[in-house]
């Protein structure tokens, strides 16, 4: 009778390769200058001004429908107002910081 040896599955080398490449890329990625703007003689880093951006933003839209009445569109609060500012904040970014 043969030995039953554990079968590998077919094309585990190559998702390896991938994988280990992946995470190469992923360890040599933060090898730059971090992003970051001089303001006052501190450097800041470009995200803490995308979450301000995102939050103001965020404000305006909802004095803008609470002066409409139509504050109940974004029903759920708790879940629409962190989502806008995450996506004004993700905006902002594109559209300012693009690197």
């Amino acid at each position: 009778m043969r030995s039953e040896q554990p079968r590998r599955a077919r094309g585990t080398r190559p998702l390896r390769r991938g994988l280990l490449a992946m995470l190469a890329a992923l360890a040599l990625s933060g090898c730059r200058m971090a992003p970051s703007i001089v303001l006052f003689g501190a450097a800041f880093p470009d995200w803490l001004f995308c979450m301000a951006g995102g939050v103001i933003a965020t404000v305006v839209v909802h004095l803008v429908l609470s002066a409409k009445k139509r504050v109940a569109l974004l029903e759920p609060l708790p879940l629409s107002y962190p989502g806008l500012t995450a996506i004004f904040a993700v905006l902002i970014w594109l559209l300012v910081f693009h690197h």
